[in-house]
């Protein structure tokens, strides 16, 4: 489990999931509520979502050297024999097991992929009788929307628990949804779900400091990385190919440039090393000293005012290799526009 210190927060902490099964109270003709069976967009109570979701959550396990259990957390079915949770929940741990709500026990054969980064694997177990769970969209949650996590907190398996979503942050670069309710060891890896009983967050962190103060990976990361965590066994990153800028408040200052990388086959202009000799006596020495004078400045990202190394970096991370971003650049005070193919990095 990660730990967040955060200091001077104050939580509100509201109604649980179930609240919004309550009816409207309205005044003359009314039209008969759908039911869930008669509508795929019914809200569900937090015990219906529980019995729905709790087939295919597991229980991770891994032993140390002396065969006792030396972890324990999070994880949910996301295709035939595989299995997503954090990459913390089994670090370097092994072996690695999991089991079912109905006490069976699986070994883990690989772990199929992962990536310390996002803080996301995919373990691979025997057979494919286990049901996924479908993924919703992270994307259309809003701030104070009901959400049901279920987990293990500290040992104690297959427990429930309704909050809501307090906010979105960002954590050490990564995108991450703020929940607000319980979060103990043994959640991480666990399902964050909306009320149609879809995964639309992974749990990750905890709070030491606020009671009920959660962190959570938004399963479109999930839902982008998982083909690749699969088929390549790690996660693809676009690559621009500018290795380093000078942030200014007019923008981003090109500095240097991979040799043969995707910025330099587009024309980029990073600093130049400008080299010179000079003689003494017998002696000839040279000198290095860096040219900026014709270096290009970075305005815009694909039309977006960029100032710092994050601006640009989440614009491009957000595409995949391949495709093109389009620079908006100050070269020698004209300006001027730079279309980069995106390489394929880590």
């Amino acid at each position: 489990m990660r730990f967040l210190f955060l200091i001077g927060l104050t939580l509100v902490f509201t109604s649980p999931l179930a609240a919004q099964n309550a009816a409207p109270k309205t005044s003359g003709t009314t039209k008969k509520a759908a039911t869930p069976a008669a509508s795929k967009s019914a809200v569900l109570s937090t015990a219906e979502l529980a019995e729905k979701v709790k087939p295919s959550v597991v229980v991770i396990l891994h032993t140390g050297r002396q065969g006792k259990q030396s972890g324990l957390g999070t994880g949910f079915v996301v295709g035939d024999g595989l299995i997503a949770t954090n990459f913390h929940v089994i670090g370097e741990g092994r072996p690695i097991s999991v089991q079912t709500p109905d006490g069976t026990k699986h070994e883990v054969e690989a772990v199929h992929a992962s990536d310390r980064h996002l803080d996301l694997a995919v373990l691979k177990i025997k057979g494919n009788a286990l049901k996924p769970i479908e993924l919703g969209d992270s994307e259309s949650l809003k701030d104070g929307q009901p959400i049901v996590v279920l987990g293990h907190p500290q040992g104690l398996k297959f427990s429930v628990v309704a909050g809501v979503l307090s906010g979105r942050r960002e954590i050490e670069g990564l995108d991450l949804l703020q929940i607000a309710l319980p979060i103990e060891q043994g959640n991480s890896g666990g399902p964050v779900l909306d009320g149609q009983g879809r995964v639309v967050g992974v749990v990750s962190m905890k709070s030491l400091v606020t009671a009920n103060l959660g962190f959570a990976i938004p399963v479109n990361t999930l839902a982008r990385v998982v083909p690749q965590l699969i088929q390549n066994g790690r996660v693809i990153r676009p690559d621009i190919g500018i290795t380093r800028v000078l942030e200014t408040e007019r923008g981003l200052v090109v500095v240097t440039i991979a040799p043969n990388g995707p910025a330099d086959h587009a024309g980029l202009l990073g600093f130049r090393v400008v080299k010179t000799q000079r003689r003494r006596g017998p002696f000839v020495y040279e000198e290095q000293r860096l040219d900026r004078s014709h270096a290009d400045l970075i305005v815009t990202v694909d039309g977006r005012r960029v100032k710092s190394a994050d601006d640009l970096l989440g614009i491009v991370e957000a595409k995949r290799p391949g495709e093109t971003v389009e620079l908006g650049i100050i070269r020698d005070s004209q300006e001027g526009r730079v279309a980069i193919v995106l390489g394929a990095g880590e």
